[in-house]
């Protein structure tokens, strides 16, 4: 009599039977019990379970292929079977576009939308003008290296963000294997991207407004007549909590607590859409009785919708969505008071400084501005070192050298 294995369902269409774990999913209206890489382990168990989403996700809008099963799967019979039946010519020749759409796949459930979207663009903007066509084999380090150093980069920052699904593109790569002489082997077995290192993006230095211009643009900003005087209200939020422009935006009632005079900041707005704080941090702290006061005179405007606290310009009904908006009135106020251009960001640089020239503890002005300590003492040392920077340099003994010199010549005239 045989003896039945012990099969166990750990997750929804995961079971683990001995060091197997197993998957459960129907393509092409077959049934398909599948034996991943993974170990019985809970990591093993929730890294299963991640995959079976993946498939059923790719499954959902077409665009899982036999080729992508073989990648999971490489020891079932059916991975085995095309893996033998594939062309190695065909497969050789797989381009950058054909690998690149695979990762972007792999990616889609992985990261947010935005983030997804991100690296489409990348891929389009800096890479597939040149590589679309291209046998991935073909690519080395010595092709990107040359590719990189002729494209026109903007910045250091753009360059890296760039370098980021192309990685990921060659790590795919990597993972491909094909059949040569009946052997399954690596399509590519060197990555070419590691020969690209990240470049050294350029902080730009806080470049903050003082205190007489900013009195000055609010007071501008205060004689604003019908809905115009929102902007006074929007800048004196801007400049009295710190709050980055997206933060802002994404404004609602609900974050306002009048009784305790705290705000609540968990969201932002980025490229139109809704979503997490940039650190992804919820921070709540204190404001000012002005900034208050100007939430209280917003309540006339769009309480009564209680979402959004500031409207599109000309539709109370519609938030605040994009940074063009803002930055438009502000740069027309600018120009009107005769006020050195900076960017609208400056007005959180502004908060940032003022806090610390008004002796506010270094660790609180980073958690009201969701900085980390590292960040925000890198970003604002000029301020935070200040007095006690002009102190010590206090403290070094200098000695003119024409009082040396005269003294000398009057010590040689007593001599003689």
């Amino acid at each position: 009599m045989a003896v039945q294995k012990h099969t166990e369902t750990v997750a929804e269409g995961v079971r683990v039977d001995g060091e197997a774990v197993i998957i459960d999913f129907r393509w092409n209206g077959k049934r398909y019990r599948p034996t991943t890489l993974y170990k019985p382990t809970q990591k093993g168990i929730k890294a299963a379970a991640a995959l079976r989403r993946q498939i059923k996700s790719e499954l959902s809008v077409g665009i899982f292929t036999i080729e992508q099963f073989a990648e999971y799967f490489p020891s079932h019979a059916l991975s085995v079977k095309h893996l033998s039946e594939a062309s190695p010519e065909v497969i050789d020749h797989l381009s950058f576009k054909d690998i690149a759409q695979e990762a972007i796949t792999v990616h889609s459930s992985k990261v947010t939308p935005e983030t997804l979207e991100s690296y489409m663009h990348s891929l389009n903007r800096w890479w597939m003008p040149f590589l679309a066509k291209t046998p991935i084999i073909d690519i080395d380090d010595d092709y990107l290296e040359s590719l990189d150093a002729e494209l026109d980069w903007p910045s250091p920052k753009t360059r890296n963000n760039a370098l980021v699904p192309l990685r990921f593109v060659f790590k795919k790569a990597m993972k491909k294997r094909i059949i040569v002489d009946g052997v399954k082997t690596r399509l590519i077995t060197v990555d070419p991207s590691a020969c690209l290192e990240n470049g050294k993006p350029k902080r730009r230095k806080p470049d903050p407004y003082l205190p007489e211009e900013r009195d000055l643009i609010l007071a501008h900003l205060y004689q604003g007549t019908g809905l115009d005087v929102i902007w006074y209200h929007y800048f004196v939020v801007a400049f009295y909590t710190g709050l980055r422009i997206g933060e802002l935006l994404a404004l609602s009632w609900e974050q306002i607590d009048f009784r305790t005079g705290r705000i609540t900041v968990d969201r932002a707005y980025s490229k139109g859409r809704l979503k997490h704080t940039k650190t992804g941090e919820e921070r709540d702290f204190p404001v000012h009785d002005i900034v208050l006061n100007s939430f209280t005179a917003m309540k006339a405007f769009t309480f009564l919708q209680g979402e959004h606290i500031f409207p599109q310009p000309g539709s109370l009904n519609m938030p605040l969505t994009k940074t063009s908006d803002p930055t438009n009135v502000f740069q027309k106020v600018l120009k009107k008071l005769g006020i050195r251009h900076r960017p609208t960001y400056n007005t959180r640089h502004t908060y940032a400084t003022v806090m610390l020239m008004d002796d506010v503890k270094p660790g609180c002005a980073a958690s009201i501005l969701g900085h980390s300590l590292q960040m925000f003492f890198t970003t604002y040392a000029k301020w935070i070192e200040g007095e006690a920077t002009e102190k010590e340099i206090a403290k070094v003994t200098i000695v003119d050298p024409s009082e040396v010199a005269k003294k000398k010549m009057k010590n040689t005239q007593l001599k003689s």
